[in-house]
């Protein structure tokens, strides 16, 4: 008769740890697509700062043209990475996508950044105006902006990839959550720098 009890009792177990790695799996589950959610909100917070660097662009554009007569390489370049940049749809989950949205990102860091120096080189007196100051200075608070932004958003993404990993999170993912392991940011070392303001001449 023991032995029935114990068998009873070994069942029961067996049902509780099963009930509960269960409801650790649905748990996870939901764990995960909280987390997919918060991936998205960080990267249109990414999204937010490069806007704001798009939209100041053509002021600055403007501005050098306006002030001087030159028609440069380093100022086609900044018009033709925008451009590109608007041509883009970057889709977070899709590490193609963003990929390509992250070296247009770069470049145009990069060519913002070459024209600033051009200027800086070739037009002291435009260089010293307060509008170019003050676009410059604004360009590089958006960068700086921009890179907590990124660092924030891949702080996000390693939670989500960790998470991925783990045994119930593998599992509550091939059920039911099929969330996609997400690309970290990554910034090429031509773009790492912010534009850099400084006006003194050579």
């Amino acid at each position: 008769m023991n032995w029935k009890y114990g068998c009873l009792g070994l069942a029961g177990v067996a049902v509780m740890t099963v009930v509960m790695f269960g409801c650790a799996v649905v748990n996870e589950g939901v764990t995960l697509k909280q987390l997919n959610v918060e991936c998205d909100s960080a990267f249109s917070n990414v999204l937010s700062t490069y806007q704001r660097r798009h939209d100041l662009i053509p002021n600055l554009v403007n501005t050098v043209k306006g002030s001087s007569t030159f028609e440069h390489d380093t100022l086609k370049d900044v018009i033709e990475a925008r451009r590109q940049v608007t041509n883009l749809n970057v889709n977070a989950s899709d590490p193609k996508s963003l990929e390509k949205f992250m070296n247009a990102q770069g470049a145009l860091t990069v060519a913002t950044t070459n024209l600033a120096n051009f200027v800086r080189e070739k037009y002291p007196k435009l260089a010293s105006t307060s509008l170019y100051i003050g676009l410059m200075a604004q360009l590089e608070g958006t960068e700086n902006r921009a890179n907590v932004e990124r660092q924030n958003y891949n702080k996000k993404v390693e939670t989500l990839n960790k998470e991925l990993v783990t045994v119930t999170g593998s599992l509550a993912n091939m059920w039911w959550a099929h969330v996609e392991p997400r690309k970290m940011w990554e910034v090429s070392a031509a773009a790492q720098e912010a534009p850099t303001v400084n006006f003194d001449k050579k």
